[in-house]
């Protein structure tokens, strides 16, 4: 360099580091494949002056193969599972743009970087100096991918690699499926029937050498052929719970698979008979336990006793009323187990301190109820009761069947006293419950419970459109067009079809009757406990 002269440099292709006004420099060089690296310096401050503005350059080639492609290649080598044989894979030789022409660099070939899929292995390592690899199978020939880049790391130890080419290893493995045999529901207590169980192979191959069958602890192989086995479960729970069933496949050519695993669903027994045992006795019975010998006990022989082991009979203590365990303890060789029921003894726990009540309020005797209106009636929670059975009073009618702890009841349109009874039933009979005296007024009031609900539906007949009016006199949006509540408005035909539903809280609501033909409807809301009803005519 020149006495005394500061270099300025430039890069082509390439970035200084540092200062471009120092003597010495280092430049990153884009890796670019065939590209020129260009360097040039241009000098001033020097001591004498006629070396100011004096340049210098140099250039050279960029070795370079980052994102190169391949030329063409075959990529896709077809391979039997079953063979133990190599498999050579060839790219084209790939060579760093630029070299080998006059002037240039002498050709350059890349180094190839293989990357070898799972259960394979090359004698040659992952880098080789040719274009083509040769791999063997570890065990059986499994399908996979090869994939190959090029690159010049071995003299540009940060150069790029080339993009990969990738072979595919295109040999179908096996997959091996359990099957359980047709209409097979599992295991149950005391059933050690031994059960054939089957390995099917697909595709098929021509190199298994054997079955291996993988049974949990409670499970026993009583034999094997070929592709089948029997096994034979234990008869107790832990047939489902010890571990899963499965079969692994072995090949000669040195792997095996396994298929998926199979957990024998477990029926447990159960104790079959009636809700309720009364003094004339009921039999009981156990189900998913053939072949087991039972032995029946009473959880409190005060109220219930065992008649007849034989036949699982069980007796009723007069005047007991309640609930009694039941216990059947099975017996199958070495293998017990005890299941349990709850039966109830006697007639339904029903007296005078079960009380029936209406619209919610519970405690009120009498009640006072608006007379031509619906209301829900309820029961007191009764133990042992499988129905109930109410008697209504005079005029009174039910909204739906009979036979529930609740019920909708229409009341009679004629004011005064009336009493209301409901029997709890079983088996065994029926016990009376506290009745509810009803007192039925043309309008609210009158101590007790009132109805302050009232549904009005006009005109009727009607031609194009019914307005309903519903109005709840203890609400306290009394000056508003909306009530406290949404109610359920329901239009039904004469065989009970829904023809029109919604739900709203507006005082008054306009429904089209378009759609509907000449008939008789009945309009039903449900409003907080109440059940309204009118019935409508429509005429066009």
């Amino acid at each position: 360099m020149p006495t005394g002269c500061t270099p300025f440099w430039s890069a082509t292709n390439g970035s200084i580091s540092g200062s471009s006004n120092q003597p010495t420099l280092s430049v990153d060089w884009a890796d670019t494949p065939n590209a020129t690296a260009s360097l040039s310096v241009t000098f001033s401050g020097c001591t004498s002056s006629s070396d100011n503005s004096k340049t210098g350059s140099w250039s050279a080639l960029i070795l370079s193969v980052g994102n190169q492609n391949f030329d063409s290649y075959n990529n896709t080598i077809n391979i039997d599972y079953c063979t133990t044989k190599s498999v050579t894979v060839t790219v084209p030789h790939m060579y760093v743009q630029g070299t080998g022409g006059i002037a240039q660099p002498a050709l350059t070939e890349v180094i190839y970087d293989w990357t070898i899929p799972t259960g394979w292995h090359s004698n040659v390592g992952s880098q080789t100096t040719i274009n083509a690899i040769t791999l063997y199978p570890n065990g059986c020939a499994v399908r996979g991918i090869v994939s190959v880049k090029g690159s010049i790391n071995y003299q540009c130890g940060s150069a790029g690699e080339s993009a990969a080419a990738s072979i595919t290893l295109n040999g179908t493995n096996p997959v091996v499926t359990l099957g359980v045999p047709q209409g097979y529901t599992g295991s149950k207590f005391c059933n050690t029937t031994p059960v054939t169980f089957t390995a099917s192979l697909s595709p098929s191959s021509g190199c298994v050498s054997g079955y291996v069958w993988n049974v949990p602890p409670s499970w026993s192989l009583v034999s094997q052929t070929g592709n089948t086995a029997s096994i034979r479960p234990s008869g107790t729970s832990a047939d489902n719970t010890s571990g899963p069933i499965s079969v692994t496949v072995q090949f000669s050519c040195g792997t095996s698979i396994t298929s998926g695993a199979y957990t024998p669903p477990y029926t447990a027994p159960t104790i079959l008979g009636p809700p309720s045992v009364c003094s004339s006795g009921a039999s009981f019975s156990v189900s998913n336990a053939a072949g087991a010998s039972v032995i029946w006990s009473s959880g409190n022989t005060s109220g219930l006793t065992v008649s007849s082991q034989a036949n699982g009979t069980f007796t009723a203590i007069s005047g007991f009323q309640g609930s009694v365990v039941i216990t059947a303890s099975l017996t199958c060789g070495a293998n017990q187990t005890s299941i349990n029921n709850t039966v109830y003894v006697g007639l339904p726990a029903a007296n005078n301190n079960t009380l029936i009540y209406a619209s919610g309020y519970r405690g009120a005797n009498p009640v006072s109820l608006n007379a031509s209106s619906t209301y829900r009636f309820i029961c007191d929670q009764v133990s042992g009761a499988t129905s109930f059975n109410w008697v209504l009073p005079k005029g009174f009618s039910f909204l739906s069947a009979n036979g529930s702890i609740s019920e909708f009841i229409n009341t009679s349109a004629t004011t005064g006293s009336y009493t209301l009874f409901c029997a709890a039933n079983n088996a065994c009979g029926s016990s009376w419950t506290h009745s509810l005296g009803i007192t039925l007024v043309s309008s609210g009031g009158g101590g007790g419970i009132a109805a302050p609900v009232r549904l009005s539906a006009y005109p009727n007949p009607a031609t194009s459109t019914i307005t309903v009016q519903v109005t709840d006199s203890i609400s306290t949006n009394t000056l508003s067009n909306t009530l406290d509540q949404p109610y359920q408005l329901l239009m039904m035909d004469r065989s009970s079809n829904k023809v029109f539903s919604v739900q709203s809280a507006d005082k008054i609501l306009n429904i089209s009757t378009d759609g509907l033909p000449s008939d008789i409807y009945y309009l039903r809301v449900l409003y907080k406990d109440a059940v309204l009803q009118r019935q409508i005519i429509i005429k066009k």
